[in-house]
């Protein structure tokens, strides 16, 4: 496409582990052309960043947003949540195969107390047909299907622990989960894995190594300690800091410097004009 196409600036955003393999691969001779060729890489999880992040000097890391107001701003209860008994454990996304699901078979049978949400498409990986067709089955397991995106927000806020609970393997630990930033907009306690990307962290998602060590975040979630005013809002302010805005404007700024000053001063110009009251993106944590 670099040879087929004219331009005056090539960038490549690299979001996944494309090879999408359980087992280390090195990456592939194409795709490392790829990143070597481009005038600028983005790369969406740190340790994507650190495998083929020095195929390209021009390379930044640039993790996941949310669009904070919409995901923070409190909602109605679904009405096919509203009949789930507390406490509620949810999951919203996909149902894929990077899911532990053996995990989830464990939790749910060994806490008949409480609730388990799952809203989201079942993805067609035969694989985990068993393990769906057992939770179906269990009284304290809900399926509610996949929603719109303007719906999707809605479920984690009337959660009482949000769980991304992905298997703990050599692509996962490529992953960069958006519902993580989307969950911590709500503000609600949450629980993951300690894949790559959440494992630094634990001030905002409780990491459990162990099935059994789940069991125990999850009630740890649930206590007072974790639901006061002063862990809220310390997930949300974690989440606020990657809004939608601040990582479209180190896009944009990175893009016109390397078109030339004259762009970068019109971006310059622009966000004064327009959104003076945002921080410059270089003063913000990524």
């Amino acid at each position: 496409v670099l040879q087929m196409i004219p331009f005056d600036l090539s960038c490549y955003h690299l979001e996944d582990e494309y090879s999408f393999s359980r087992v280390e691969r090195p990456t592939d001779c194409v795709e490392a052309k790829l990143l070597a060729e481009v005038d600028q890489v983005f790369i969406l999880s740190p340790a994507l960043f650190e495998k083929k992040g020095k195929l390209n000097p021009h390379t930044h890391y640039l993790p996941g947003a949310v669009d904070f107001e919409a995901y923070s701003q409190p909602l109605p209860e679904p009405k096919d949540l509203a009949t789930i008994p507390h406490p509620r454990i949810g999951y919203v996304g996909s149902l894929k195969w990077q899911i532990d699901w053996n995990l989830l078979l464990k939790l749910t049978g060994e806490h008949p107390e409480w609730s388990f949400v799952l809203v989201g498409p079942a993805s067609p990986h035969p694989g985990i047909d068993a393990a769906l067709n057992e939770l179906k089955r269990r009284h304290n397991v809900y399926f509610l299907g996949g929603k719109p995106s303007t719906e999707m927000m809605v479920y984690p806020q009337h959660f009482d622990v949000c769980i991304m609970p992905y298997g703990n393997n050599d692509y996962t630990k490529y992953i960069y989960p958006l519902k993580l930033h989307e969950y911590l907009a709500g503000g609600k306690p949450l629980v993951g894995t300690p894949i790559a990307t959440l494992a630094p962290l634990g001030d905002v998602v409780l990491l459990p190594n162990s099935a059994d060590e789940w069991s125990s975040a999850i009630q740890r979630a649930l206590s007072p300690a974790e639901n006061t005013a002063e862990r809220r809002a310390a997930r949300q302010n974690f989440a606020k800091e990657h809004d939608w805005w601040v990582l479209v404007r180190k896009i944009s700024e990175t893009l016109a410097k390397q078109l030339g000053s004259e762009y970068a001063d019109r971006l310059a110009r622009h966000f004064l004009e327009n959104h003076g009251a945002v921080a410059p993106a270089e003063t913000v944590t990524l």
